[in-house]
């Protein structure tokens, strides 16, 4: 009983801290992402070029913001962080089932 409840208790514990990691990761790159982009934009209009790059006639310009982001790693790491949050919850689910395993049960036939 003891050994099921220490191998449920590692598994949970794994699959929660795999899911903290891989969210604090994604919300950090998309933090410092999203903060390149505002100040490449503060920067843009400070020097007067805001107009140039994001013309006013034309609907927001998508691949200069696509490319700080790409250049980031955000698109990479949303895919790479879909597999640890996947990893994350079939480690806690894991650990959850653990404690109903029970091998001295039998069927009835």
């Amino acid at each position: 009983m003891k050994t099921k409840l220490f191998v449920a208790a590692i598994l949970v514990l794994a699959g929660t801290n795999l899911f903290t990691f891989a969210t604090t990761r994604y919300w950090t790159t998309k933090h410092v992402l999203t903060q390149a982009q505002e100040r490449m934009a503060a920067a843009l209009k400070k020097e007067g070029l805001y107009e140039q790059v994001y013309p006013s006639d034309r609907p927001r310009s998508v691949p200069l913001t696509l490319a700080i982001h790409q250049a980031g790693g955000m698109y990479y790491w949303w895919n790479d962080g879909l597999v640890y949050w996947g990893a994350a919850g079939l480690l806690t689910l894991s650990g959850l089932a653990v404690t109903r395993y029970d091998p001295h049960t039998k069927e009835a036939s």
